[in-house]
């Protein structure tokens, strides 16, 4: 108990002092030193335990955007082959053919940058390392990954509003004013363009709501997340938002056994929802007006296409012409994957951006991996979760679902999204958690009696 209670501090104290040192930064505007953050974020992971260490990791991911995250991701690799005991095949085999595959695409690189490489390889290491690792507390990684984002966001629409125009609400009637369109000059700062925002909020929201569902801790700190979650996304003015939203609560009406309690927190949930986004259309009725400004842009209502599909064509049509990037992919970094496929803009839709960033070899095995890791995380759920782990799945597939529209491999920090949607379909209820880590108890108890009577 006491060293749980140990455990409990300090990532109390590593919460609060990112949330301290990011508030002095970037709405304060008081400058800090990038390698401050490093040195701040590298100490904590090196007193922490193996399971501490990536719950940190899930905390941070969100705001990889406003630190120094390829030092930062490498420093995580090197502590986590320190502090684990042995990597298992699958981890070797990812880590092995995503950082041999860029190194290939390097060679064809016309502004090759070694630091951007090594960031890379740290990212997409850190992803797949953690994915198959089979010592985590699941829980505590999603409740993490939900405070990182609800900070994430916080952050970003304070210093949206503080930067804003002074015609802002006219901006915003017609659409063009949308929280993550601005960015400090100098120095890097919490920030991510509005499409970001908007599936980082969705993402937070749908595991929120899973949390509610599957755990008794938390659930008023759970809820004001939410509301800042939801603030976010309405003033990103995203229409896949609003879309991936009503599909998860129409699978999740549909896949969750119906109970007078599940049915209560729904409607609860909808009724919150419904309540703030009206609560924000009376004071800012001028959200409603760039909502509909922006479903009416051409780019939804020309009868010649969605230009995102037409950049899926242009994307697939580039990557059939080059004989070396079908097969080792056009590289990850910016801008090189775009120099080498001249298309104008970057892809827009994640199985296009993996197919053409690390070629028919990659994507293969990218999807491969991915998906022998939802299949065991998907059973074991099902073992331990059978009444709620339809939430899971429901969030899973809008998770995926919001992918299709944005992307998942570059910027790097898209990756872990998906990986912490992936580690919550394993999600156990609080009782075979409790019964867990009463086995884990005598365990441990068992271990250290035994070293006694040896001694």
């Amino acid at each position: 108990m006491e060293q749980f209670e140990t455990r409990k501090g300090l990532m109390l104290i590593f919460i609060l002092t990112n949330v301290f040192l990011l508030f002095i930064r970037d709405v304060f505007l008081i400058s800090l030193p990038k390698v401050i953050f490093l040195v701040v974020e590298v100490s904590f992971l090196f007193f922490a335990n193996h399971s501490e260490m990536i719950e940190m990791l899930c905390f941070l991911f969100p705001l990889l955007c406003g630190l120094p995250a390829n030092y930062l991701m490498l420093a995580a690799l090197i502590l986590y082959f320190i502090k684990t005991p042995g990597i298992n095949k699958s981890q070797v085999l990812a880590i092995c053919v995503f950082s041999l595959l860029e190194v290939f695409a390097s060679f064809g690189y016309r502004q090759f940058d070694y630091k951007e490489l090594f960031g890379y390889i740290a990212h997409i290491s850190v992803f797949f390392v953690i994915m198959f690792d089979e010592n985590i507390h699941v829980k505590e990684c999603v409740q993490n990954y939900i405070w990182g984002t609800t900070l994430c966001l916080s952050i970003i629409v304070l210093f949206s509003f503080r930067h804003a125009p002074s015609n802002w609400v006219y901006l915003l009637s017609k659409g063009w004013f949308r929280i993550g369109q601005f960015r400090v000059e100098d120095g890097v700062h919490i920030s991510l363009n509005p499409n970001s925002v908007s599936m980082f909020s969705a993402v937070a929201v749908m595991l929120s709501i899973g949390l509610l569902y599957t755990s008794k801790k938390y659930k008023g700190i759970i809820i004001a997340c939410i509301c800042i979650l939801v603030v976010a996304a309405v003033f990103s003015l995203s229409r896949a938002w609003f879309v991936v939203m009503a599909v998860f609560f129409a699978l999740l009406f549909w896949t969750r056994k119906k109970s007078v309690k599940s049915l209560v927190i729904m409607i609860s949930i909808l009724v919150l929802a419904v309540g703030l986004g009206l609560i924000i259309v009376r004071q800012v009725p001028e959200v409603f007006e760039g909502f509909i400004a922006r479903v009416n842009e051409s780019d939804v209502a020309d009868g010649e296409g969605n230009r995102r599909v037409y950049l899926v064509y242009e994307y697939i049509e580039a990557f059939f012409s080059y004989p070396d990037v079908y097969l080792f992919g056009a590289g990850v970094i910016k801008p090189n994957y775009r120099l080498n496929i001249p298309v104008g803009e970057s892809s827009h839709t994640s199985l296009v951006q993996l197919l053409v960033d690390l070629g028919i070899l990659g994507f293969i095995m990218f999807i491969g991996l991915w998906g022998v890791s939802v299949k065991d995380r998907y059973l074991s759920g099902k073992k331990y979760n059978s009444s709620n782990q339809g939430i899971q799945i429901a969030a899973f597939a809008g998770c995926f679902l919001y992918s299709l529209t944005g992307q998942i491999i570059n910027p790097y920090y898209m990756l872990f999204p998906h990986l912490i949607m992936t580690l919550a379909l394993s999600l156990r209820e609080e009782n075979h958690e409790q019964e867990n880590e009463c086995q884990e108890g005598v365990s441990s108890l068992r271990k250290t009696t035994s070293k006694y009577i040896i001694h």
